[in-house]
């Protein structure tokens, strides 16, 4: 059985519901530590946790 300690949010960060597909994008990108690219702000509340977060530039 797998077991993780969990750890209270950085300081400055709530705790937000996510869809679950979102959820598990995020977690895969964390895990395997790659950039997240997205065009919308639905990831940005996880920066602090180390996920990295890349927007296209507009010209």
């Amino acid at each position: 059985m797998l077991t993780a300690e969990l750890e209270p949010l950085p300081t400055g960060m709530s705790a937000r519901n996510m869809g679950k597909n979102d959820l598990w994008i995020a977690a895969t990108a964390l895990f395997f530590e790659l950039e997240l690219h997205t065009a919308d702000k639905d990831f940005d509340h996880l920066t602090p946790l180390g996920l990295k977060v890349v927007r296209p530039s507009t010209p």
